[in-house]
């Protein structure tokens, strides 16, 4: 009995602290602010991601000592056309750039962008709502144990 009581108290915690990670993340999503940044490309990089067939990694550093990045399934070609010096236009998410605008023209379709960041968002939500049924379920089941053990 005493074993079954503390595996409880382990998923009871277990599932607070899944709640509470998921909610930080979720709050630092929602609350993140969009950023229009203008500046001269400092070093530009764009390489395939080794584990992710498909997947390339772009890094942009700007003369702010700015560095934006992103992993995108666009070929690096979208940003050959980039030197160094060159004056762009980065709209970021934090430190994820979602577009850029070299010479006036918009290299990336940003509402791709958006859209695959809002299902990362959603598989967060998902997770912090499990996590949250789970805890609530777990402390009914306690307290209603507490209930038939005093009555």
């Amino acid at each position: 009995m005493k074993i079954k009581s503390i595996h409880n108290r382990v998923n009871i915690a277990f599932s607070a602290f899944v709640m509470i990670i998921m909610g930080i993340v979720i709050a630092k999503v929602i609350f993140i602010e969009n950023k229009l940044i203008n500046g001269y490309v400092k070093n530009i990089t764009c390489k395939e991601d080794l584990r992710r067939k498909g997947k390339f990694i772009y890094t942009i550093k700007i003369n702010s000592n700015h560095t934006f990045s992103n992993k995108l399934d666009i070929p690096c070609e979208s940003v050959s056309m980039i030197k160094q010096g060159d004056q762009i236009q980065i709209d970021a998410q934090g430190q994820t750039f979602v577009q850029l605008t070299h010479n006036g023209i918009k290299l990336f379709n940003k509402r791709i962008l958006e859209i695959d960041q809002s299902g990362k968002l959603l598989a967060f939500m998902l997770i912090f709502l499990l996590a949250t049924g789970d805890l609530i379920y777990r402390l009914y089941s306690r307290y209603r144990n507490l209930l038939t053990k005093a009555v």
